[in-house]
């Protein structure tokens, strides 16, 4: 598989939005800034394609990790 972790220098995503931040239309951004559909379309998109999206809350910075599987060899 292939494994793509993306960090910022950020503090992490607060306890009350970890829930959220994958259901569509949910942002963080003030009106006209976000729709919301980005990380939900993306987690739809990795998922059908037998892959995750999922953020490590482990880490210090924001850190989202997409796992996507490798073909299937003959």
């Amino acid at each position: 598989k292939i494994i793509l972790e993306v960090e910022d220098s950020g503090s992490g995503i607060p306890l009350e939005v970890r829930d959220k931040i994958m259901v569509p239309l949910y942002t963080t951004k003030g009106p006209g800034s976000g729709t919301g559909l980005g990380l939900a379309l993306s987690l739809r998109f990795i998922e059908n394609h037998g892959g995750r999206l999922y953020f490590d809350h482990d880490r210090p910075h924001t850190t989202i990790v997409i796992e996507i599987p490798m073909g299937q060899s003959s």
